[in-house]
């Protein structure tokens, strides 16, 4: 399976204005999509998902949630309050990405959201984690895919330390104008040797976590899994962010399976 960097601060990013865009992005997608059944990978403790759903209609009783994580956050996933709305229409299964498959379901949903995980994958499976994906919608199905991005043509370490230094300071303003309360600072961004930000920024310096790429080798994967790009959405907060809305080709043959 793959090694979850899940921590409890990463419960308060969404006081980062550059991640609440792009949550916002995210939800303006979906509510343009009207999907009636939702896999969301890597739903973390589930906060993203509040902000996700914030433009949809729960009680639709077309509409149906599903969502994985590597980690086991089932009981603070149901404490939110979509979640209750949800009730029996909200599905949760523990899974890697790569596992996907096993979810019921598989081949039928309108919709697959997946954000911020890509760049905990190796190279080497990236591929295949998208043709997971892919694999998971309906033909003509949609994937919302929200990643970190390389400047094309930078250099990947310079970046990787550019990229936790922006979010740091956003950090820090957030405590200053109260988005975050000193606990929920402290908690996100840590102290370099606990869980946080600091110690994610020195592990990947070190080389020990995050594989991100640039936004046109993102693409390349996903047009390699039978998807088509339908919309690039840049982050205005911060560029090096990316909302990429995909859709499957209606005639794609994926992992050696025929067209359904």
């Amino acid at each position: 399976m793959t090694e979850s960097h899940l921590y409890p601060g990463f419960r308060f990013a969404g006081a980062l204005p550059s991640v609440l865009k792009q949550r916002r992005i995210q939800a303006q997608m979906l509510r343009a999509l009207c999907p009636r059944q939702l896999l969301v990978v890597g739903c973390a403790q589930g906060d993203e998902l509040s902000d996700l759903l914030s433009e949809i209609n729960l009680d639709n009783a077309d509409l149906t949630v599903t969502a994985t994580d590597v980690c086991d956050v089932e009981e603070v996933l149901r404490s939110h309050r979509y979640a209750i709305s949800l009730g029996a229409r909200l599905h949760w299964m523990q899974l890697d990405l790569l596992e996907a498959e096993r979810v019921s379901g598989y081949g039928s949903f309108d919709v697959v959201q997946c954000g911020f995980v890509l760049h905990d994958i190796c190279p080497e499976t990236k591929d295949r984690a998208l043709e997971v994906m892919s694999g998971a919608v309906k033909p003509g199905g949609h994937l919302i895919i929200s990643e970190i991005c390389l400047k094309e043509g930078s250099d990947p370490a310079s970046e990787a330390i550019e990229i936790y230094d922006v979010f740091l300071k956003e950090a820090d303003e957030a405590r200053r104008t109260n988005l975050l309360q000193p606990h929920e600072w402290s908690r996100l961004v840590g102290d370099g040797e606990s869980p946080g930000l600091l110690r994610t920024k020195r592990e990947a310096m070190e080389g020990e976590r995050d594989f991100f790429e640039t936004r046109s080798e993102l693409i390349r994967r996903a047009e390699r899994a039978a998807l088509e790009v339908r919309e690039t959405v840049v982050n205005e907060v911060n560029p090096r962010l990316t909302v990429l809305l995909l859709r499957q080709a209606e005639n794609a043959t994926l992992c050696g399976r025929s067209p359904r």
